[in-house]
């Protein structure tokens, strides 16, 4: 059942030209039957049915269909009637032009659960009935009007809807395909209902069994056809050889038969060659064939009783299981999506090329953004980043160096207990490792250096941070970062004849020490740094405080380097002393050594022992810290740390904001109560001011300063590019989707779903994207890499494999988003509307 009440549409609403279309109607049309509306032109018969069927919305008023009501044009609805309960024959066809005529139907019936063999065989049903099997597998641009009209009327009965909706369908035919088409409509009408749009009264009066007559919108009359005439008709398409006057011209090689109802002379060339005629006349000349419509009949034209053709027409097809959800399958969108594609190669081609330009112009800008951050900073700061020095300054010129150590180390102790922060020994940057090539006499005598580096603990680097050879196995074998050797070859002469690997198992010497020490690993973490044996790093510290003092060395340690020595134990009050450094301690009359002249650290000499590799003493392991702290704390005015991550900077940051005010207050005494000896009496206020410093980002701060200034510029202008893509990608997607205006009207009319229709171009665009976005940014890829490997060309400008995926990617993407926005903006339209824009 279909009822419409009250249904207002107007064209141009509120302005001067307004047009009320559909005035006021209300019409209730039966279960079955065939419902012609007459009217004349412009009288507003289409548009009342393309309202009806969803082509078109409406501004009041209501529609029923079935169990459905529509009160306000909603295009998710409307799709699932039309799908489920309508089908549309057009008077312009609405076929896709670039498809066969098996194609057009086949994808109506794609959208329903129905093997290939069942699609065939309906499809050669439907196309028999309408007379145009035998043009199946052709494209229907090469059909005539007539025969496409043929073709959209099959399309419409494939799945056989409940409610067909025609608009003028025998407007293109000939009088007797007009009979035949109009008497299978005129069956499918005993279950279905058929509204049909015309301006012939023969028609209507012949085949309807209700007519509604409108005019300026209105319903003028509303009638039931109780008596139908007769549809007589003349075949005026055939030509009858007996109509007009004959004549012969016939010759041993020739035979022409001349038919003609005028007396005009004739000129007329007729060449035969090869098996093939070539006709030349002033006329035009149109060749009957077996193929052709028209058919040259030896017979008198002849008037035929429409109800003969009627009684042998036995159509029937079963009516097709509604799907929930209708869509194209996947490979039916994809098969659209390069239809397309052929179809306006040319303009694919002009889109890729601003996409090809595009993606390098990206490239580009977001590469030096890269490099706008990666200023060179292995040859800027020469120490490392993780590196943080507390600084301790007297507030006031009364505070001793005595009382201002004794605050060094309570500070000290404190930061000790409350955090989990390494802290390390003096890394100055002032020390160098020196080495000679004796391997190369020219040059055998000539010092080079590996300098610029900060010193730290082995416990610092880890194996999986080595890219060459291993970590040291005794006290005399150290690591050294990929950075440092680098910085040496880099300025120098030694980049002729050596390599980062030339360096593994290399001796190098540091200045004030007599021992060598060996470079076993090569590490790769972006610092400048050496890695020492922790006994070796308290010697390298001592030396740069005291030039005169002595070695240590743990018994553990020793034993690595020497399994075969023979002392298993020192006590942590004990201490074994190499004989050839006896001279140092003789003066010690009770055999007893005060650790870096520290009473704190007093032991006692087990004995005196042959040590080699130049050690001067042994101790006991459990004597580390206390070494530690006293070597620490022995400048009292800096003392560093090393934080792993940004989270232990954190933490360190908070607890000198914390500690800050109360040691600047002065409420730490110098007591004897407090800890200190000896007690200051006169002066006893610790009034020290606290402060955080990273040497590495003071170096780094102007450099990242700078850097920021360039970023933030090449931001804006990748964000430039990046906007002039996105504008040339949607407005040649814009007029691509504006060549293919007519198909995307034939999807929605036919009831093709807009998720269906957006894949298919969102994949138009993927396609056009990958092939230009591709190409260009590899093409980006391989060039700057070929000219970075020129060792006399410096430049950052280098696009890396990840950056070319992920540009590429990324571009893709936008490309695909708005690239399918106008397709988008179009379907909020109604089908009619669509199809108006492509009329326009």
């Amino acid at each position: 059942m279909i009822k419409i009440t009250n249904l207002n549409k107007y064209f141009y609403r509120h302005k001067p030209n307004e047009i009320h279309v559909i005035d006021n109607t209300t019409l209730e049309f039966p279960e079955h039957g065939l419902v012609t509306i007459l009217g004349e032109s412009g009288s507003g018969k289409t548009t009342l049915m393309n309202v009806i069927g969803g082509l078109d919305d409406f501004q009041s008023g209501s529609i029923e269909i079935d169990e459905f009501k529509i009160e306000k044009y909603n295009s998710k609805l409307i799709d699932r009637i039309r799908n489920e309960k309508v089908a549309y024959i057009f008077q312009n066809y609405l076929l896709l032009q670039n498809r066969t005529v098996f194609e057009n139907l086949e994808i109506i019936l794609n959208m329903y659960d129905i093997s290939f063999e069942e699609k065939n065989s309906r499809i050669d049903y439907v196309l028999k009935a309408v007379g145009m099997l035998k043009y199946k597998k052709k494209n229907v641009n090469e059909l005539s009007g007539g025969q496409q009209q043929r073709v959209a009327i099959a399309r419409a009965l494939i799945k056989s809807p409940s409610l067909i909706l025609a608009d003028e369908p025998t407007g293109n035919l000939d009088e007797k395909n007009t009979i035949q088409i109009m008497n299978i409509i005129k069956k499918i009408s005993e279950k279905t209902l058929v509204i049909l749009v015309s301006h012939e009264e023969r028609i209507a009066t012949s085949y309807s069994d209700y007519v509604i007559r409108v005019k300026d919108g209105k319903v003028v009359s509303n009638k039931s056809v109780s008596d139908s005439t007769i549809y007589d008709y003349e075949d005026d398409q055939n030509i009858y050889l007996k109509e007009y006057s004959y004549s012969n011209l016939s010759d041993n090689n020739l035979n022409i038969d001349f038919y003609s109802n005028h007396n005009k002379k004739i000129n007329l060339k007729i060449v035969y060659e090869k098996g093939k005629f070539f006709i030349q006349s002033d006329d035009e000349i149109v060749l009957v064939n077996n193929e052709s419509e028209i058919k040259l009949i030896d017979e008198h034209k002849k008037v035929i009783d429409t109800t003969n053709i009627s009684i042998d027409n036995d159509y029937h097809l079963e009516e097709l299981e509604y799907v929930k959800n209708p869509t194209l399958p996947l490979k039916e969108k994809i098969r659209l999506a390069f239809s397309n594609l052929n179809k306006l190669r040319k303009r694919t081609f002009v889109i890729s090329i601003p996409l090809f330009i595009m993606i390098l112009l990206v490239l580009f800008s977001v590469q030096s953004i890269i490099s706008s951050k990666n200023f060179d900073r292995q040859s800027i700061a020469f120490s490392d980043s993780h590196i943080y020095r507390v600084n301790t300054t007297k507030l006031d010129p009364l505070v001793t160096n005595n009382v201002a150590k004794f605050g060094f180390s309570k500070f000290y102790d404190e930061l000790r207990e409350d955090l989990s922060i390494e802290p390390v020994l003096d890394c100055s940057t002032t020390t160098r490792l020196n080495f000679t090539l004796p391997s190369f006499n020219q040059i055998s005598s000539k010092k080079y250096y590996l300098d610029g580096f900060s010193i730290l603990s082995l416990d610092f680097v880890r194996e999986e941070d080595l890219i060459y050879g291993r970590l040291p196995e005794n006290a005399r074998e150290i690591v050294v970062e990929k950075w440092v050797i680098e910085n040496a070859l880099k300025d120098s002469s030694l980049s002729n004849f050596m390599s980062l690997t030339s360096f593994i198992n290399k001796d190098v010497y540091i200045l004030h020490q007599s021992y060598s020490l060996k470079i076993v690993g090569i590490a790769n973490n972006n610092e400048n740094s050496v890695y020492l044996n922790k006994w070796v790093l308290f010697d390298l510290a001592v030396s740069n405080i005291r030039r005169d003092d002595y070695s240590i060395i743990s018994l553990s340690e020793y034993k690595k380097m020497h399994p075969d020595f023979t002392v298993e134990n020192v006590n942590i009050d004990e201490c074994i002393v190499n004989t050839e450094s006896s001279s140092k301690f003789s003066i010690l009359s009770d055999e007893s050594i005060n650790i870096n002249q520290s009473s704190e650290l007093k032991v006692s000499i087990k004995a005196y022992m042959n040590l080699s590799d130049s050690f001067d003493i042994i101790v006991n392991d459990e004597l580390y810290d206390k070494i530690f702290r006293n070597i620490c704390i022995g400048d009292y005015i800096n003392f560093y740390l090393y934080c792993k991550n940004k989270d232990e900077v954190n933490a360190l940051e908070e607890f000198i904001e914390e500690k800050a005010p109360y040691y600047a207050s002065g409420e730490l005494k110098a007591l004897v109560e407090n800890g200190f000896t000896p007690y200051d009496a006169l002066h006893p206020d610790v009034k020290l001011q606290l402060k955080l410093y990273s040497d590495y980002n003071d170096i780094i701060e102007p450099y990242v300063i700078e850097a920021n200034k360039t970023f933030s510029s090449r931001i804006l202008i990748t964000i430039t590019v990046v906007l002039i893509s996105v504008i040339i990608v949607f407005f040649s997607m814009k007029s691509y989707a504006i060549k293919n205006i007519y198909d995307i009207g034939v999807y929605r009319a036919i009831g093709i779903k807009k998720s269906s229709i957006a894949f298919v171009y969102a994949f138009q665009v993927l396609i056009i994207s990958l092939k230009s976005t591709l190409i260009g940014g590899f093409l980006a890829f391989v060039v700057t890499q070929f000219i970075a490997s020129i060792p006399l060309i410096d430049t950052t400008l280098v696009i890396s494999f990840e950056l070319f995926i992920i540009c590429s990617s990324l571009m893709i993407m936008l490309n695909i988003l708005v690239g399918t926005i106008p397709v988008l903006l179009y379907m909020r339209l109604t089908p009619s509307k669509i199809l108006t824009k492509y009329d326009i």
